[in-house]
């Protein structure tokens, strides 16, 4: 499937994972409904129209969280989460594409050219290398089950939800195995940011 690399927070504010009632979601301007490319050159940009995966891109500076807050400042008193929390290095959620437009009405415009989005939604983190304009994303292979680190329930490896038995957060014993190998530099995003 095809994934769009964005920088943090703006990915945060295409899928939107704080809101989870589809009638709050269908809300005007509560979700970005506009991705914003100067892409003069890259046609092939223009007209893709389809699903795609929203690709949070590793970096993301205290100035650029500072400028998407002060913008979101001039229309609307959504909060975002603290940058330490916002998740960098991979797949967060998906959306359609349905047009490519040089002007709209809505804030989140602010040209070139927006792409528009429709039915985002938030998917459980999937760390994955992004890359510039449209790139492929392989299909995930299913998930082992393991055990959480604080009691014996099985469950799926998704350190983004809580354990079905103890109901805590945390690493379930092969990640945080994994995080303790020598030589990880670790990761990014909630639980991960310097």
């Amino acid at each position: 499937m095809k994934a769009l690399s964005i920088r943090q927070p703006w990915a945060w504010l295409i899928v939107r994972p704080d809101i989870t009632d589809p009638i709050m979601r269908a809300t005007a301007h509560v979700l970005k409904d506009f991705e914003n490319r100067d892409w003069g050159n890259f046609a092939a940009g223009r007209a893709f129209r389809g699903p795609v995966l929203v690709h949070a891109s590793s970096g993301m500076t205290r100035d650029e969280y500072a400028a998407c807050e002060l913008f979101i400042a001039g229309f609307s008193d959504i909060l975002l989460p603290p940058a330490r929390a916002l998740l960098r290095g991979g797949i967060v959620g998906r959306a359609v594409i349905d047009d490519c437009v040089t002007q709209a009405p809505s804030p989140w415009f602010t040209g070139e050219y927006g792409l528009h989005l429709r039915d985002a939604e938030p998917l459980p983190f999937r760390a994955f290398k992004g890359a510039l304009g449209f790139f492929e994303v392989p299909a995930e292979q299913p998930a082992v089950p393991d055990r959480c680190r604080d009691c014996p329930h099985l469950q799926l490896p998704d350190s983004q939800r809580p354990c079905i038995g103890c109901k805590r957060g945390g690493l379930l014993r092969s990640e945080a195995i994994a995080l303790a190998a020598p030589g990880n530099k670790g990761v990014t995003g909630a639980g991960g940011v310097p």
